[in-house]
């Protein structure tokens, strides 16, 4: 369970009912709160930029398919070449050897 600290806001929403069950019931099976269950779903829709580059990273290093993810306030291209990780600016890359 994450542990709310300062940075954390709390506000109210309005939802269907079923929907509140559904969540309530993920949430049981995941053996989490309700809020935790929540912040996990909206995480995984809205990832933080460098958790987009760090999957996309992880996911190039391992199968080694060239990737385009977002990074800080542009899209880079991220190449695996001899066993190491190249990015670049989009549209600076050099050509593939």
């Amino acid at each position: 369970m994450a542990i709310p600290t300062h940075h954390d806001i709390q506000f109210k929403i309005r939802i269907p009912a079923e929907l509140k069950a559904r969540i309530d019931a993920a949430a049981k099976d995941n053996s989490r709160s309700t809020t935790a269950e929540i912040v996990a779903a909206l995480e995984e829709k809205y990832p933080s930029p460098s958790a987009e580059f760090e999957k996309a990273s992880a996911q190039t290093m391992k199968d080694g398919v060239t990737r385009r993810a977002w990074l800080l306030d542009e899209y880079v291209v991220i190449r695996k070449v001899d066993g190491m990780l190249q990015v670049w600016h989009e549209g600076n890359e050099p050509p593939v050897p």
